[in-house]
């Protein structure tokens, strides 16, 4: 216990910040699936330790998340290790994350499917419009 460190509830940015100077996040194992941490830690370039399954998440988000697989005690313990052996992240694991997301769930891929094909709306769909009314939402502001 003296090298994990437990911290009480903070806001989204103090959770960001403690996101980047930690060697990895450890995030679920109950079930496999990802939440918004697990995201935010892919985007911010650190590595996940996490309940995943390869196969399903490409078949889900077209391809597999870079992320350190564990489902058990042994594989977290073997992950945290594989952190500690490379603490500068040599492997580049980290880096691979924030390609996967902005391959796969950046605001310009996003504009780029809801203009493929529109639904009727009132306002003229252009894909400078919903890239626009995405980077709002993602800055917290009104459109």
């Amino acid at each position: 216990t003296d090298v994990v460190v437990w911290v009480p509830t903070m806001s989204r940015a103090e959770l960001w910040g403690k996101t980047c100077e930690g060697a990895a996040v450890i995030d679920q194992f109950g079930i496999p699936g990802f939440g918004g941490v697990a995201f935010e830690t892919l985007t911010l370039g650190t590595r996940l330790i996490t309940l995943c399954y390869e196969d399903n998440d490409a078949k889900f988000f077209g391809s597999a998340p870079p992320v350190l697989r564990a489902g058990s005690e042994e594989e977290v313990a073997a992950r945290i290790e594989q952190c500690i052996l490379d603490p500068l992240d040599e492997a580049r694991v980290g880096e691979a994350g924030v390609e996967w997301v902005k391959g796969w769930h950046s605001s310009d891929r996003a504009a780029d499917i809801a203009t493929r094909n529109p639904y009727a709306n009132p306002r003229a769909i252009t894909r400078d419009g919903i890239r626009h009314l995405l980077q709002h939402a993602f800055d917290g502001d009104c459109p």
